[in-house]
């Protein structure tokens, strides 16, 4: 199911058959640097992970979900994005995410970085967050070493808003909100 469209993109349910490709997204050492230690350990496993957790998202209604992005004119999966209730982020507590939040997320094959695709597909989630939907506030986390991401959110509108430390990481994570008032003003 497309859940939606950019000039250049296709966001769209996860099909099994992205295992694979789900695999060697987590398992590119440019991708994984920024992942910590939470890749899985075979393709099994992100079949499995599709199967159990990924197609809960497919049959909602409400604009939130995870996504693969798929590159339009060559069909080629590119990564995933989303924007889900903000308590699903394993850190929620630690990023201080309120319940009513919404995360907005996004992990691309490192061979398509400085493509623009994260910026495309996240303006057109954060449009819907608050278009389509009565989104109080976009949220989103990064380490302070993930530059690329960071932009990503600033371009998009988000403004910092704090920072916390996780177990297992030598960089902090900042936090970065953007509210309903701020992105209509």
């Amino acid at each position: 199911m497309i859940r939606l469209e950019t000039p250049r993109l296709l966001l769209r349910s996860f099909e099994p058959d992205d295992d694979v490709s789900l695999y060697d997204l987590d398992h590119d050492p440019l991708v994984a640097k920024f992942l910590g230690p939470y890749a899985l350990n075979d393709v099994a496993a992100y079949r499995e992970r599709i199967v159990t957790s990924y197609a809960r998202y497919a049959d909602r209604d409400d604009g939130l979900g995870l996504w693969a992005a798929v590159e339009k004119s060559a069909g080629e999966f590119l990564g995933w994005v989303c924007l889900r209730p903000a308590g699903e982020y394993r850190f929620a507590a630690e990023a201080g995410f309120a319940a009513d939040d919404a995360e907005l997320g996004y992990r691309l094959r490192s061979s398509v970085w400085n493509h623009g695709y994260a910026t495309e597909a996240s303006r057109g989630l954060i449009a819907e967050a608050f278009h389509r939907r009565s989104t109080p506030r976009v949220v989103a986390t990064a380490l302070t070493t993930n530059g690329a991401s960071l932009r990503v959110m600033e371009k998009c509108g988000l403004q910092r808003s704090g920072e916390f430390q996780l177990a297992g990481f030598d960089a902090p994570s900042l936090v970065y909100r953007l509210t309903r008032q701020e992105f209509f003003a």
